[in-house]
């Protein structure tokens, strides 16, 4: 009886440690399950007298995973000049334009110019049918020489007269007379004469002079055609000095201002540019292509001569700087009104360094303050950057800072 008793309490001791062990094992797959599911770190059950590890000593202990490094384009920070340049259309206009008239209704009888031919203060440019003018110049020349001989006649009687008064042959009333014969005499001299210099004026009006130097424009009249004094004949037009007449649309009006320098050449001269400078800016916008009139004042080379009407084309420098940093636009980045870029060191790791934005153009930004000679910039990356993480350069350029190789070109410049 007492062997199956102890027996039986043996068999209980060995049930109850069989639940106590399954107890324990679900209770750690649930505490591992759970872990999983909620992101908690299992606590690891420590043998009795063993102390927990410091927390440096174990992150020392766990592996550090190595970034991979990032392939990068950069350039290398050089100063240099840096301009802004704004591509302009435009046509060549003169100083002055002057629409000239005869003076007297005729029928024109010959132009002594053709259309676009240049022409000097006082040249005949045309002239109408004046045979009625010259006769009347002959007329009143007769009528001087009539007049004249009329004065030397009179002259003469008076001075006879004069002898004949003294000596007493004649009384004073005759000299008299004689005298007043003279001056009527002379009166019509001078009247003749006064004739002869109106009809001169008015033969003089038939022809049609340049008043300054410049080129004839379209004429508006052809010969044996009958003309007023309200025709308009011909334009003359002042080349000493020309306009490049350039239109500017709105996004770039704010770019512009007197006094900027510009350069523009014409497809006739294809190997000479002429300098110019912004003179006028029309205070409105008008017409349907909705761009804003800009006048460029240019002076006007004798050997390679500007037309008015020429087709040119040109670029304003809007802005310039020397000996400072330009970076493409795309090595910039921006966190609200900070800019920033990422210099590549010795080691191969890419630093955020803020910097100072001078100006901003198309494809490039002017830097004022935030880099050095010869540092790496980075211009493009697959991924977004962060600050020290590891690059590995794909390619390396030169940043030059001057204006964008081929605007000139583009716009007739030859090399």
């Amino acid at each position: 009886m007492a062997k199956q008793s102890r027996l039986a309490r043996t068999i209980l001791i060995v049930v109850l440690g069989l639940v106590i062990i399954v107890a324990q094992v679900k209770f750690k797959v649930f505490t591992q399950i759970k872990d999983k599911i909620f992101g908690k770190k299992t606590t690891e059950v420590k043998p009795e007298g063993e102390k927990e590890k410091p927390k440096e000593e174990s992150q020392k202990e766990a592996p550090k995973e190595e970034q991979e490094p990032v392939d990068v384009k950069v350039t290398k920070a050089q100063k240099a000049d840096f301009q802004d340049l704004l591509p302009v259309l435009g046509s060549i206009e003169g100083l002055s334009e002057i629409d000239l008239k005869f003076e007297v209704p005729g029928i024109i009888e010959f132009y002594n110019f053709q259309d676009g031919d240049r022409v000097r203060k006082g040249d005949v440019i045309a002239r109408l049918d004046n045979r009625d003018a010259l006769l009347k110049v002959k007329y009143r020349k007769a009528k001087l020489e009539v007049a004249e001989t009329g004065v030397s006649s009179a002259k003469k009687k008076q001075e006879m007269y004069q002898k004949l008064y003294d000596i007493g042959a004649i009384i004073k009333a005759k000299i008299e007379e004689v005298q007043l014969d003279l001056e009527n005499k002379q009166r019509e001299y001078d009247a003749a004469k006064i004739e002869v210099e109106s009809s001169k004026e008015e033969l003089s009006k038939t022809y049609l002079k340049s008043p300054i130097d410049g080129v004839l424009g379209a004429r508006d009249a052809e010969p044996g055609e009958y003309v007023t004094s309200n025709s308009d004949i011909v334009s003359v037009i002042d080349t000493s000095e020309v306009y490049a007449k350039i239109g500017i649309v709105e996004k770039d009006i704010n770019k512009l201002q007197s006094g900027q320098a510009a350069k523009f050449f014409v497809d006739t001269y294809p190997n000479k540019s002429y300098d110019g400078e912004i003179v006028s800016i029309t205070p409105m916008i008008k017409g349907k292509s909705r761009t804003l009139t800009v006048k460029a004042k240019l002076p006007n080379d004798e050997n390679a001569p500007l037309v008015p009407g020429m087709f040119t084309r040109g670029f304003v420098t809007v802005y310039s700087k020397q000996n400072t940093f330009a970076l493409p636009i795309k090595a910039v980045e921006t966190s609200g009104e900070e800019a920033f870029v990422f210099i590549v060191d010795d080691k191969n790791v890419a630093h955020q360094r803020p910097i100072k934005v001078g100006y901003t153009a198309t494809d490039e930004i002017q830097i004022d303050d935030g880099i050095a000679e010869g540092e790496l910039v980075v211009t493009e990356t697959p991924v977004k950057l962060k600050d020290g993480a590891p690059v590995k350069i794909t390619e390396k350029e030169e940043a030059s800072g001057e204006a964008p190789k081929g605007v000139g070109a583009e716009i007739g410049e030859k090399s």
